[in-house]
């Protein structure tokens, strides 16, 4: 976790081949989270990375569209970033 004037980041080091389903409870976790402005997964520009890479994306955008679409007035206004981060 890291605190920065922009708010609160967590810092999720990814340096083996998760499951999609697990991936899934991880970005769920983070995207229902209060605590977080920013959640930066930091990943290995391997080649054999690369599997990993595209879960983590394919994750991001279905918990960006989730969110989006189970937003309602009067709730939070912004979930946590989720971002793949070098």
């Amino acid at each position: 976790m890291v605190d920065v004037p922009a708010g609160r980041t967590a810092v999720e080091l990814e340096f083996t081949s998760k499951a999609a389903v697990r991936l899934k409870s991880i970005g769920q976790r983070y995207s229902r989270s209060v605590h977080y402005s920013f959640v930066d997964f930091v990943l290995l520009e391997r080649p054999e990375d690369a599997a990993l890479r595209r879960r983590l994306e394919a994750m991001i955008g279905d918990e960006h569209a989730l969110e989006s679409a189970a937003r309602l007035p009067g709730l939070r206004t912004e979930p946590p970033r989720l971002a793949i981060v070098p």
